[in-house]
């Protein structure tokens, strides 16, 4: 990757406005640098696990972000899966479609090897499956000349989309080893049997193969924008045979980082997250970021069971919704017992970095930052890094959960919304809601909105599944397509907080900032950034 440089718009139009803002990019001129990144670029690279959605991983601005890792996705089975759909024959018809000398025989026999590999209809969601087997037809048919059928290969690759070498799959963890390193997390006696059974678990399943495209390409977008805010990085010439047009400079707080994608389910299952949890502390991350939170079952065991809750782990056989309620909750506040022991455990040897949440509690956060902070006089010799957001003015952006907790927290900077109440006036004056209602005869004389419309740009996934869908009927055949529309987009929220946080935190271990075992994480981090220049509105907020 080139040197970290690239003519300057008017500042406060500059799209890293977000890395500016917290000290990480200095502007002189037209030119901009970031003295921080120099210090890592050469050292060996820090990898950051993303416990969320998965990511796009074949996003222009990830390439070299993945080197050497495999997505992980423990929702379709508690052991954890990967995904292989076959490619051979769509990069054969890919191949041919360049080759101006392949015959209609030919086009139509690899076409035909393309429909039953199972590549081109796993790779078809959204298009619709009758047109798409009609235009196939018509190119098979008898008599079809060359150009209709080069049309049609052309029309089938843009629909399925470039389609890049597979990486190789992480092997299998050595069961030995991962039971040597969970014996250093000095748990309890039973936490320790417990999470080795789960580690002997994923040891002997191994990692299930699925011959289907990834799902995280299509509805991963979350995890995306967290993974472009951590490790986002110029499309590299030299690491991928892709011609990414529509691809900006753009760049996360370590874009040397190296990113470990992990999905788990949006669901009440606690198992998924602890095996994920597991899997990244025995794959060595160094940062373990859990951008989103995850179902307080401590909370939910004081609610009354009902069959409106009742989920697919919790019916079985003949039992009532409401009987089979209540004979898993046991089996849900076990895992999340467990899942919290390990938290705090491995908080202590590796940078684990939780959102706070955006439910706008001002003495609380949300699950499982909560798991860390709810006890009072918790442990802080070590201990996962809780994050809240700022808007661009340093104020708390106006969902935050946590402003009460201001020494509990590290602040990053966000967006903000509206909010009227006792504490805070914040109002965008470009929402219809905010101009509909006068607030001036209930505030004080004088008092301005805190208000900031600034949010940070980061990554989508590409097409139109993501936070900034294509509008393009047709994807631009010279951008092998790829809608520049659709794959950056705005990001909010704590979730973009954290992730920030995250890279930062990276970047200070992988330029010797911070050491790679987390010493009084908080207080060290805070100290680190401070040291290293990475100070902004908002860094050290006081509640008071």
């Amino acid at each position: 990757m080139s040197d970290p440089q690239t003519p300057g718009a008017e500042k406060d139009l500059f799209y890293l406005w977000h890395l500016q803002h917290i000290g990480l990019i200095d502007r002189d001129g037209p030119h901009w640098r970031a003295p921080l990144w120099y210090e890592a670029r050469n050292k060996a690279a820090v990898t950051v696990a993303i416990i969320d959605t998965g990511i796009d991983t074949g996003h222009p601005n990830l390439c070299g972000a993945l080197d050497g890792v495999r997505q992980i996705d423990f929702g379709p089975r508690a052991t954890g899966v990967v995904y292989d759909p076959p490619r051979a024959a769509v990069e054969a018809l890919g191949r041919a479609l360049r080759d101006d000398t392949a015959t209609p025989a030919q086009l139509q026999a690899l076409l035909l090897s393309a429909l039953d590999d199972g590549k081109l209809w796993a790779g078809s969601v959204g298009p619709d499956i009758e047109d798409l087997r009609a235009l196939i037809e018509t190119a098979l048919a008898p008599g079809s000349d060359v150009a209709t059928i080069r049309a049609v290969v052309a029309e089938v690759l843009s629909l399925v989309g470039p389609v890049a070498p597979a990486p190789e799959v992480l092997p299998p963890f050595d069961k030995a080893a991962a039971l040597a390193m969970v014996a250093t997390l000095g748990l309890a006696s039973a936490d320790l049997d417990a999470t080795r059974a789960l580690v002997e678990g994923m040891a002997d399943a191994g990692l299930e193969r699925l011959r289907i495209e990834d799902p995280s390409r299509y509805f991963g977008a979350h995890g995306t924008a967290c993974a472009g805010l951590i490790a986002g990085r110029p499309v590299d010439p030299d690491a991928t045979a892709q011609d990414f047009h529509a691809a900006i400079p753009y760049y996360g707080a370590n874009p040397y980082a190296r990113i470990l994608p992990i999905a788990t389910p949006y669901s009440h299952e606690i198992l998924p997250t602890l095996n994920a949890l597991i899997h990244a502390f025995v794959a060595g991350a160094e940062v373990i970021l859990i951008p989103r939170g995850l179902p307080d079952h401590a909370e939910r065991a004081r609610i009354p069971a009902s069959p409106l809750r009742t989920t697919r782990i919790e019916s079985d056989g003949d039992e009532t919704l409401v009987e089979a309620d209540q004979a898993r909750r046991s089996t849900l506040i076990a895992h999340a017992d467990l899942f919290e022991a390990v938290l705090k455990a491995i908080s202590k040897q590796r940078y684990v970095v939780l959102s706070a949440g955006n439910d706008a509690r001002a003495s609380t956060v949300s699950y499982p930052a909560a798991a860390v902070l709810r006890e009072p006089g918790h442990d802080r010799s070590g201990g996962a890094v809780v994050v809240g957001a700022v808007n661009r003015n340093g104020a708390p952006s106006a969902y935050t959960n946590g402003r009460a907790l201001a020494s509990e927290l590290l602040f990053m900077v966000s967006d903000d919304s509206t909010a009227f109440d006792l504490e805070r006036f914040s109002r965008d004056p470009g929402s219809r809601a905010a101009g509909d209602f006068d607030p001036a005869p209930h505030l004080p004389a004088g008092t301005e909105s805190s208000f900031s419309p600034w949010a940070p740009l980061t990554l989508d996934v590409r097409g139109s599944f993501g936070y900034a869908a294509s509008m393009e009927a047709d994807p631009p055949e010279e951008d092998d397509g790829i809608d520049r529309a659709s794959i950056y987009t705005l990001f909010s929220g704590t979730s973009a907080a954290s992730s920030l946080a995250a890279g930062v935190i990276a970047l200070l271990v992988q330029a010797g900032r911070l050491a790679k075992t987390p010493p009084a994480t908080l207080e060290a981090v805070k100290r680190a950034m401070k040291e290293a220049g990475l100070d902004w509105p908002g860094s050290g907020f006081d509640p008071g």
